[in-house]
């Protein structure tokens, strides 16, 4: 995953934290609060006056989408039958997420390389230096946002990091419907943000000169922040032009269907899910790149000892508690014939990588590895409750190596 840097590079800092306070409430998300839907709230005694018969679904302006039911006029005029065309129209949202994860990767832009996920309510609203959190981004400057907006990141119900397609990261907080967003946007303005426009989208936008109070350095993360307040939703990069993807309406990366088929791992309270070159790690580039070609070339002969490590397109990494040294992943490939071949090589892959870094061999285990139609799925014991976290920032997960 070799973006995966690029949103946790604050991860071993905040680890130093290990006293830091956390003061914060568990909220749960509600999640009809996530996407909105395009409908059309039509009146009973309208529809009446313009039809004599009809079937009708009455498609509430906020909430969740449902299938269109078209109207079946007995008798109408042309001008009826106009009226009817624009009351008729099927709502296009997309289909209820059935998790908080499910619902980050509707959100994410569908050219998205990577997402970070953390279900901050399953985490007790908090962060220390034994998290097992992927998603974090914020969290190192929670106890200023604190004081001076009057949130703190970790008092989302879920937060998504998201890497976009030009390396622009942007950070997803989606808030429970007690947390009064209006008065966090009232505290942005009083430390010099100003409402601005970009691409139709309303945005809080910091001023053009940066604080030289280091109380403010939560500014540099916080360029422009989006606020919806009807879906408890804030949106924040140091860009609007990074914001804006979030915002829209256009394909998301949770319709990928090689992320989609990644479903089949579970449930995950924190996970990262990568695609494409994000996806498979090169071998070549480990250690940026700069690996001797006599070390790369002997490395390379280890990894094609264990068997086949051909390409992938998607994979998730996750954890399915906040506590424990548990952990789940799964690879889509090409086809289930990939998969299968894919096992034993992978499977053993993780020392081969722990040996490489000086990691201790038993850092990350497979203990299972099945196929399941194109995807892989590892089931994965590590030695430490934050492994996997520090894996995918470091790159050193083993079993997403592509030769």
């Amino acid at each position: 995953m070799s973006q995966a840097a690029a949103h946790v590079s604050g991860l071993d800092s905040r680890r130093a934290r290990e006293h830091s306070h956390s003061i914060n409430e568990y909220v749960d998300v509600q999640p009809q609060h996530l996407i909105p839907r395009r409908g059309v709230v039509a009146s009973w005694s309208a529809v009446l006056r313009m039809v004599r018969w009809s079937t009708l679904v009455r498609m509430p302006a906020t909430g969740w989408g449902t299938v269109c039911r078209v109207f079946r006029a007995v008798a109408a005029t042309t001008l009826i039958l106009a009226s009817l065309a624009s009351l008729t129209a099927c709502d296009s949202s997309k289909p209820k997420p059935n998790s908080g994860l499910a619902a980050a990767l509707a959100l994410a832009p569908q050219n998205a390389t990577l997402v970070l996920f953390t279900d901050w309510a399953a985490f007790g609203h908090k962060d220390h230096a034994q998290t097992r959190a992927f998603a974090g981004s914020l969290a190192n400057y929670d106890l200023l946002l604190g004081d001076a907006l009057g949130f703190r990141s970790t008092d989302a119900a879920w937060e998504a990091d998201v890497t976009s397609a030009s390396g622009a990261p942007v950070t997803i907080l989606q808030f429970d419907d007690k947390t009064d967003l209006g008065a966090v946007e009232a505290k942005f303005v009083a430390q010099g943000y100003h409402k601005s426009s970009s691409d139709g989208h309303d945005m809080l936008v910091r001023p053009a000169q940066l604080s030289a109070d280091p109380n403010k350095t939560w500014e540099i993360s916080l360029g422009a922040v989006a606020i919806d307040s009807k879906r408890h939703l804030m949106v924040a990069a140091g860009a609007p032009d990074a914001v804006n993807p979030i915002l829209g309406n256009g394909p998301s990366l949770g319709e990928r269907a090689d992320v989609k088929a990644l479903g089949r791992v579970g449930p995950l309270v924190s996970a990262a899910v990568s695609v494409g070159k994000s996806a498979c790690q090169p071998l070549a580039q480990l250690s940026g790149g700069r690996m001797p070609p006599a070390t790369l070339q002997q490395l390379r002969q280890r990894f094609t000892a264990l068997g086949t490590l051909s390409p992938f397109t998607a994979d998730i990494v996750g954890v399915p508690a906040a506590a424990g040294t548990t952990g789940l992943a799964a690879l889509t490939f090409a086809d289930a014939g990939a998969a299968r071949a894919n096992a034993k090589a992978r499977a053993a892959a993780p020392p081969v990588m722990s040996a490489m870094i000086g990691a201790q061999p038993d850092a990350i285990k497979v203990t299972s590895a099945s196929a399941s139609g194109p995807v892989l799925k590892l089931a994965l014991q590590t030695s430490r409750p934050p492994v996997l976290p520090e894996a995918v920032a470091n790159r050193s997960l083993g079993f997403d190596v592509c030769l």
